[in-house]
This record gives structure tokens, sequence and C-alpha cells, in this order.
């Protein structure tokens, strides 16, 4: 998956900077494994980004809040 992410990046992006809304990398990785679950039109990838959208900012917040407490747990421990 780096070397994947390594080789998009070589890729070069050819659009107009003030209109970018996301970064060309994560366009042309989701579109990617969109394919690959075979969206074979680009409804079912707008589809296939929102749901993996809904699940990375579901992940993240879990994330964050596991960090959050480890951060409470670390604090406490160390305090005594």
């Amino acid at each position: 998956m780096e070397e994947l992410l390594k080789w998009i990046e070589y890729i070069e992006d050819v659009r107009q900077e003030r209109k970018v809304q996301h970064l060309q990398k994560d366009i042309l990785v989701i579109v990617l494994f969109a394919t690959l679950a075979n969206a074979d039109d680009w409804v079912k990838i707008a589809l296939f980004a929102q749901i993996y959208e809904d699940y990375k900012n579901r992940s993240l917040k879990k994330h964050l809040q596991m960090i959050h407490s480890s951060v409470g747990a670390l604090s406490y421990l160390t305090a005594s």
C-alpha cells in the first residue's frame, strides 16, 4: 500500500489549485478501490466514497476517543 501511494504521488496534478477540494491521491485511491469492489460507474464510485468517508470518520473518532482515554489514564498513573 505504501508503495502504491508513493507511485500515485508521482502523477502530476494539473487542476487549478484554488478549485481543489480533495487531494488527487485520495481521489485516485478511492477510484481504484471502488473499481476493485466492482463499482463500474461514477454513481457507484461516489457511493463507495461516501461509505468510505463515513467509515473513516467513525474510525477516526473511535481512535481519538481511545487516545484521549489512554492519555487520561497515563496522566493518572504518572501523577501517583
